[in-house]
């Protein structure tokens, strides 16, 4: 069986650099299907059409390979199935449009979604018929089931998460997590040409064209209740990770067979379980003293001890992301449901100062429920914060989220928002204690606050993203400072109508 895993393209968002990382999840399961017997291939429109812009959905501008013209190399694949990856629900067009493109041209194809926002939407994508099949969760398993039993019997009851038609009823099978990562083979990244996607433009956090990097996810689940946080329905709550021998044999191939000389660790709790992070570090240590790493998705803050950050420093760790998310306990604590201790945030970025562990902070601002006064409390917490930089991003409401339901069902954001505004730098909620313009507003100035406090920080890491992707990211800081301006001036006015009405 001929089967084309695909990424689908991006859209562009005003204020973030173009990012390109390795579909690893497509390499799992390419390396599944592979060792059961089916020819594989991983086509990554975003990596073939990285330069390219097209327009989609009125204003919105994806970068990727036109639909068009994905639906014409895979015609002339002639695959037996097209697998899409979408990974979040601002590709809801994009996807839309390649699958449609796909059918036009290849009506005999079987089409395949996953992904989170496939997971989230599985039964309404069926309906619509946009897909034969949804996997919902983890695929590598499921996908080789589905190969089975289309090539066999076609009967689709074992296969885990599986959401298709049968006549005029949609079926859907229970979803079973993976629970030995060890059975899963390693990503078949022979399919893929990694040394191009540090070449040609910014990963995941982080912007160096120069050193061979890639991506490596160790673990998954997160046992976090955060209510903002869309992850739970494709990995679950119960954190699973592969054994530091597991991973430190995939490090090793990464090192010797691809020349890798960087990692980005993309675990959600790379830290979870400590003495398993202590031993991977030691070992990274001993044997590959040249490599560096980052953490982009954050770690887990109150598993950090100082022999641990010691090790982080030790192992050349680029930049170590602490998620914060508040400054404010009872926001934590009530709104965020994360039980995390600013004291513990201070004492863990102390030490990681001491040991010179480069340190950016992770803040959401604009929960429902969270008053002006609690977000300012929040802001000059993150404000004083010593780490070397600062991301406040806008709470979004996104699908799978316990976040997303709350402000459905009250009205928190207009029902029309199409998906491709569910970008953190793009406020949609509305509450009765503030307006999406204030909020924005707020946390841009606070970023500029601990700009100037940390200002060397800061230029290191706009050059950095210049030197990898120049054009983009100028773009993103022109946007960035616009929309700063903009929301001044709102706020001036507001304050002036709410001077005159006393």
């Amino acid at each position: 069986m001929h089967i084309v895993l695909v990424q689908l393209p991006f859209p562009i968002l005003s204020e973030e650099p173009r990012h390109l990382s390795p579909p690893l999840g497509l390499a799992y399961m390419a390396s599944g299907l592979k060792k059961a017997g089916c020819n594989v291939e991983i086509f990554d429109t975003v990596l073939e059409g990285y330069h390219q812009e097209w327009s989609f959905a009125g204003n919105s501008t994806a970068y990727g390979l036109d639909p068009e013209t994905i639906a014409t190399h895979l015609a002339e694949c002639n695959p037996d199935i097209v697998g899409l990856s979408c990974l979040f629900s601002s590709q809801d067009v994009i996807l839309r449009k390649v699958a449609a493109a796909i059918r036009d041209r290849m009506p005999k194809a079987t089409i395949v979604c996953g992904g989170t926002h496939p997971t989230v939407f599985a039964r309404q994508m069926i309906a619509e018929g946009l897909a034969d099949f949804v996997v919902r969760g983890e695929g590598e398993l499921a996908i080789i089931s589905l190969t089975q039993a289309l090539s066999r019997s076609g009967d689709f009851a074992e296969v885990s998460g599986l959401v298709w038609r049968q006549g005029s009823e949609i079926l859907e099978n229970a979803v079973s997590r993976i629970d030995l990562l060890e059975l899963l083979p390693l990503p078949a990244r022979d399919c893929m040409n990694l040394l191009a996607y540090s070449a040609t433009g910014i990963m995941h956090g982080e912007s160096r064209s120069d050193v061979p990097a890639t991506t490596i996810v160790t673990s998954r689940g997160c046992p976090g209740q955060c209510t903002f946080c869309s992850i739970h329905p494709v990995w679950g709550h119960r954190f699973r990770a592969a054994s530091a021998d597991r991973v430190l044999t995939e490090i090793s191939e990464l090192y010797h067979h691809f020349g890798i000389r960087h990692l980005l660790i993309e675990d959600d709790n790379f830290t979870f379980d400590q003495n398993r992070a202590k031993r991977i570090l030691r070992a990274i240590s001993q044997h590959f003293p040249d490599l560096t790493w980052s953490a982009p998705n954050g770690v887990a803050i109150w598993r950090l001890d100082e022999e641990l950050i010691q090790l982080i420093s030790q192992t050349g760790c680029r930049r170590l992301s602490l998620a914060v998310e508040s400054g404010c306990p009872d926001t934590l604590a009530q709104l965020i449901n994360k039980p995390l201790s600013l004291d513990q945030v201070e004492k863990v970025v102390r030490l990681c100062r001491r040991h010179g562990v480069r340190t950016t902070a992770f803040f959401v601002l604009g929960m429902p429920g969270e008053t002006r006064d609690a977000m300012v409390e929040s802001m000059n917490f993150a404000a004083r914060l010593d780490v070397d930089t600062l991301t406040v991003m806008n709470a979004v409401p996104l699908p799978g989220s316990p976040l997303y339901d709350t402000a459905r069902i009250n009205g928190f954001m207009d029902p029309d928002t199409p998906f491709v505004a569910f970008a953190t730098r793009n406020p949609i909620m509305t509450t009765s204690d503030f307006d999406p313009a204030w909020v924005d507003g707020l946390a841009r100035r606070t970023m500029v606050r601990h700009a100037a406090r940390h200002p060397m920080a800061y230029f290191r890491r706009i050059v950095e993203k210049m030197q990898a992707a120049p054009v983009s990211t100028m773009r993103a800081l022109f946007n960035f400072f616009i929309a700063l301006l903009r929301s001044r001036t709102c706020n001036e006015k507001v304050s002036a109508v709410g001077s005159s009405n006393r």
